[in-house]
Order: structure tokens, then sequence, then C-alpha cells
């Protein structure tokens, strides 16, 4: 009997801490700039913050044992930097040390394997007063922040993620300003970009020389992106779009190289670009995606890229986001065949509006998702593509950042009001789904 998936292959879930955690202030945890942004008027559509979110922070243990319940092999996980280094003197703060350890030792009691993300979004307002992401000097912060951090909980931990999705924060934390610290500035947002660019190589090249033992990467966010016409012009906006959301990060990264879009957009870092263009690919041991959808782009001038999202021509998920199992395999080939290192699936899922009723939540529209993106991924793992893990988003419905708690992403129905946890049927899904994987190793 030949396994679905190689026996090594690891399955879990995901979250990351201002969107589970709570506890914003408690224990010598300083704000971050979601904690700003969050309570600013109009930039969060319910009006809502992470104050509390899941109550993670108190609840840590029963949501591992629910993990275990599962039958889940791997939690991937973010720290929060403002909780473990609350000011700049250099000293961690031992509630928030203790917290992370805590819940590290009871994965490891779990039998569950940890993924550490460095950096999910939310930046200390202590460096954001400094300029944050646009100062120079973000990419030598960032490097101390990860090298002092490891060295926190490298005995518990071998696997580590620097940047979640830097795309998203450059984007829509610096250009657009739906998310945090809200700033609308392309210039701002082509310093971001430069300085992350350095901080995750800054980090890389210190972290490899540190810990030998770590395994390391970096999570980016891809999407499929397809014209919306046969034209020049559509066939040329699709082509800026997708240079601009999956080259970016990928081709400095993993291939030393600046793509042409980035001269395009950001003229004024133009010698920084060259200075950067052309160095050494970074060695990774794994290539993290973050893939939820399909775009479909059309010519506009006078726009950003000029050109603009056309509208989804399949089902849409609660976010109107395009369901396209088909583009996640090939987001999963390009990715394998553009950085020649294994792939990791470090986010994948879908937001719906889910009730209890009876005491069960049937989100059969997510069970048809997970099945379809996690049959896309064998078909890919079957032709050739090295594929090695995935987690999927999110392990509990959590504070979903501008959307507040409006959208729910999680295997776990979340009370927010009681905190009540619920396995949802997507959850026993990909339970059954893992045990199933399991229970063929052991037959082979």
């Amino acid at each position: 009997m030949s396994l679905r998936f190689p026996s090594t292959f690891l399955f879990g879930v995901a979250t990351s801490s201002y969107q589970i955690e709570g506890a914003e202030f408690e224990d010598g945890a300083s704000p971050s700039i979601w904690s700003m942004f969050s309570r600013l008027e109009g930039t969060i559509h319910d009006r809502t913050n992470g104050l509390v979110a899941c109550d993670h922070y108190h609840r840590f243990e029963e949501d591992v044992a629910l993990m275990a319940e599962m039958g889940m092999k791997a939690y991937r996980f973010s720290l929060s930097w403002s909780r473990i280094w609350p000011d700049t003197s250099g000293v961690p703060n031992p509630d928030g040390v203790a917290f992370y350890r805590n819940l590290l030792k009871a994965l490891r009691d779990a039998d569950i394997q940890p993924v550490i993300t460095l950096y999910h979004w939310d930046l200390p307002m202590y460096l954001h007063e400094r300029g944050g992401w646009t100062n120079p000097d973000s990419a030598t912060w960032f490097a101390d922040y990860a090298e002092n951090t490891i060295a926190l909980f490298e005995d518990l931990c071998d696997d580590f993620i620097t940047l979640n999705e830097p795309w998203v924060y450059m984007h829509k934390g610096y250009i657009t300003g739906e998310h945090a610290p809200g700033t609308a500035d392309l210039i701002a947002g082509g310093a971001v970009y430069v300085n992350t660019l350095r901080a995750h190589r800054a980090a890389m090249e210190r972290l490899r020389d540190r810990f030998p033992q770590a395994r390391l990467s970096v999570a980016v966010n891809l999407a499929h992106i397809i014209a919306d016409t046969d034209s020049e012009a559509d066939l040329a906006a699709a082509e800026r779009q997708r240079a601009y959301m999956n080259d970016l990060f990928v081709l400095p990264w993993f291939q030393g190289r600046i793509p042409d879009v980035a001269y395009l957009l950001f003229p004024e870092q133009s010698s920084e670009l060259d200075s950067l263009n052309g160095l050494e690919p970074i060695p990774h041991d794994m290539v993290c995606v973050n893939y939820y959808s399909r775009s479909i782009v059309k010519h506009r001038a006078g726009t950003f890229l000029d050109s603009e999202f056309a509208t989804p021509r399949e089902a849409v998920t609660a976010m109107n986001w395009e369901i396209s199992p088909e583009g996640f395999k090939h987001i999963l080939q390009w990715t394998y065949e553009v950085t020649g290192c294994p792939v990791w699936v470090t986010e994948n899922g879908s937001a719906w509006h889910d009730v209890v009723e009876d005491g069960e939540v049937n989100d059969t529209s997510r069970c048809d998702y997970l099945t379809s993106h996690l049959d896309a991924m064998l078909d890919a793992v079957v032709e050739g593509t090295d594929v090695r893990a995935y987690f999927a988003w999110s392990l509990l419905d959590n504070y979903e950042w501008e959307c507040g708690y409006g959208q729910r992403f999680g295997l776990i129905h979340v009370d927010f009001e009681t905190q009540k946890r619920t396995i949802k049927q997507s959850g026993r899904l990909y339970s059954e789904f893992v045990r199933s994987q399991e229970l063929l190793a052991v037959r082979v």
C-alpha cells in the first residue's frame, strides 16, 4: 500500500500572536503598532481590538489539548516582539519569556512540533516612534531581535521563520494604509521594501552562524494571477501585478535579483536597490508559502500599476477571495521551480460566516475548500514538487486585522463573549485526514 503523502510529511495548524493571545498589556507587555492602529477611529470594521482576542495567553493549555485531540503534528505560531522585549533596555520580560517557554513545553509534552514565526506584523510602538520599518536601522533592530530571541527558545524549538508576509505589511501598512501603522505613502513603502530585504538577509546571516542546528526560512504570501482577457493591455497589467505580488521578495532572497517592478515603483530607492541586486541568494532550509486565492487582473490607466482586479469567475469566500485549488497547485510548482527549495505551506484556509447550531458548526464550504486544496497539493507532489508541510489557517477563529472579529478562518469556533471553543466540521475532517495519513504510514 502506498502513502497519499510521504510518511515524513508534516501536517499542522497556524496562528499569530496579536490575533489570538489577548492579554495585550498584561505582565509587562508593551504596546505594538496594532495596539495603536486598532484603536483609531475608522480603521477596524467592527471597532474592535486585540485586548482579549481568543484569550490564548491564559488558555494556551486548553488550546494545546485541542490540537492534541485533533491529532495535529505541528503548530506554527508567532511571538509578540513587545511581550518579550517591552522596551529598549535589552532586558527580556521574564513573564513574556515564561509564557512562550510554557507553551513550547506543553507542545513538547503533547508531541506537537513547534514552528516559531519571529515577526507577524506587531512591531513594538517604541520602534514605530523611531520610524519603524522606514528607518534604515530597522534591519539591525530585526537582526538583533531575531538573534536574541532565538537564544531564549533554541532548546525547545528547531524551526524558525523570520518574517511573515512582508508584502502585506509593506503594501497595506505603508502604501495603502489599511493596516498598522496606517501610512499611505509610496515612498515610505519603498523604504520599507529595502529595509525588509536587508533585515531578513542580516538576520539569516547571524542565525546561520550562531544556531547551525536551526531550520530557517521566511513566509511569503503568493497569489495566482491571470489576465481578464487575452488583450496585450490586460496581459501586461496581469504580469505587473504578478511580479509585484510574487516576485518582489522571492527573487531577491532566493535568486539574488531585484525584479524590474521594484525599480518601476520605487525610483527613489534605485541606488539602494542597485546595492542589493546581484547579491548571493540566501540559503534557506525551506521556502514557506501562504496561499489563499486567485486574482483576475485587467488594464486600467491611471491606477496603481495601471491595473485593477476584475470580478472573480469562480465561487468566493466570505472575504470575496476567489477559490482556486488549481491556482494553489500552480503556485506550489512555480515556487519550487523558482527557489529550488523544499516547500512548506505555512498558511492556507478560508473565511466563512460560521454559526453554532445545536452545539455543531457545519461549515461545509470550508470542508470543500480544505479538501480541494489538499487534493491540489497532492497533485503537485505526485508531479514532482517537493512539498513537505501543510499548516491550515487557522486553528482558532481570531482577530482578522482590519476586519475585526467579523471574518472566521478557524477550524475551531470561538465564542468571543464566553471563549467557548467548538471544533467545527472542518476541524474534524482535517483531524480525520491527518490521522488517516498516519495510519497509512504504519501500514506501509
